[in-house]
């Protein structure tokens, strides 16, 4: 009884003064809460073992040693840490465009992170615990993401992939500019002339290194090749930003010219192109979901056509995606587009799934984030109600075993 109530005072003391508990070098033990897995069956009156960051027991049955430090959570929710698969959070409006040249896929995005952003906390205070952030540029090829812990004790301590997924823009403007430095969009005929050019003489590369049997370290490739290479080598996902028939249509070609690990962004349009998809049915992204279709660079996707999609067993992944809180959605909103999702035709779990497992597979960090079972990172949220409830926020959030919310009384 003792311990429990020292870890109350701790959480209410630490947190309160610094925001984040990070001193926990003990096995921490939570108690008697529904555990919503991702990975099975739902636990009912649960037990989580949490050692050093990870998670190193999942189940009902455990002996909980007398003077163990212990976690009620009877008629509590306990999630995995949500994952927001495409963000801008924590980037600069012009980050992403260095230089003249208007494909830059060498560029990576973790190089130019703000940690100071404010929306990094708001993001943890929801459930967020790790997110995805792209370049935010229209080149037609920006760069790379990267995955992080939306909070940390230090910025390597945050970083869950590096190199996380390659974007390719399809969705172009033409803006001409009285200085050729500022011009930063490709017109649609520009853009995909110049991805393929790039992606012609990557595949010229490989060929050539295949054919004589040697690594990347061994061969005399610049950095943008080298992503480029790892893509189509299906190292790293690709990020295919598409919406109308036409850029969509660009998009598949260039998976199917490529072979490319392909996650499709946008499609507001899909609809018009069911046929080429029924058949090999890609990973989707699709923008926030609304009533209405609206303009912008990425609509967003219609609850007309979340039906629409159901209806017809597309077997799509559906997720919120966040430009950051200036942008289309807000982190806030995460849960409530699962709930949306759920009200539409998906039961409880696959809802919460596309804020979880989903999109850790989707970003190739399934073997540390979206699931609760053993040897993953100890990311939790628990929850007094429902967590696709309207109005429901976590009570804890918990990021590598860790406390990083206050509280909620």
């Amino acid at each position: 009884m003792a311990a429990k109530v020292r870890l109350y005072i701790v959480a209410i003391c630490i947190v309160g003064v610094t925001g984040i508990l990070w001193a926990q070098p003990e096995p921490m033990y939570i108690q008697g809460g529904t555990i919503f897995t991702m990975a099975g069956e739902v636990i009912e009156d649960g037990i989580l073992r949490l050692e050093e960051g990870k998670i190193t027991y999942v189940g009902r049955r455990i002996t909980i040693p007398k003077d163990a430090i212990v976690l009620e959570a009877v008629d509590k929710y306990i999630t995995p840490g949500f994952i927001l698969a495409h963000s801008a959070i924590g980037t600069q409006p012009e980050a992403g465009q260095p230089g003249l040249n208007p494909v830059t896929p060498g560029f990576q995005i973790y190089d130019t992170i703000n940690l100071n952003d404010p929306e990094f906390a708001e993001a943890a205070s929801h459930g967020v615990t790790s997110i995805n952030i792209m370049p935010v540029s229209r080149r037609p090829i920006p760069g790379v993401g990267t995955v992080m812990k939306t909070l940390g004790r230090h910025y390597e301590d945050q970083v869950v992939n590096k190199v996380s997924a390659l974007g390719i823009n399809l969705i172009q403007v033409a803006r001409v500019t009285e200085n050729t430095r500022d011009r930063s969009l490709a017109s649609e005929v520009e853009a995909i002339i110049l991805i393929r050019n790039w992606f012609r003489e990557a595949s010229r590369i490989q060929a050539a290194r295949e054919d004589i049997q040697i690594g990347y370290s061994d061969f005399d490739i610049d950095g943008h090749t080298l992503m480029l290479l790892r893509a189509i080598n299906k190292e790293i996902p690709v990020f295919i930003y598409a919406n109308s028939p036409t850029e969509i249509e660009r998009g598949i070609s260039l998976f199917e010219d490529y072979d490319l690990q392909a996650v499709f962004v946008g499609m507001s349009d899909i609809d018009k192109l069911w046929d080429r998809f029924i058949s090999w049915q890609p990973d989707l992204l699709t923008g926030s979901l609304d009533v209405f279709s609206t303009g912008g660079w990425l609509k967003p996707i219609t609850l007309t056509l979340v039906d629409s999609l159901l209806q017809r067993n597309f077997r799509f992944q559906c997720q919120v995606d966040q430009f950051g809180m200036k942008g289309q959605g807000e982190v806030r909103n995460i849960m409530h587009q699962a709930a949306i999702l759920q009200q539409a035709g998906l039961s409880q779990t696959e809802a919460l799934k596309t804020i979880t497992a989903v999109p850790a597979k989707l970003l190739g960090v399934d073997d540390r984030l979206g699931t609760i079972e053993v040897g993953k990172d100890a990311d939790l949220n628990i929850f007094s109600e429902p967590p696709l409830e309207i109005l429901s926020l976590p009570d804890i959030v918990m990021i590598n075993g860790q406390i990083v919310n206050e509280p909620r009384r």
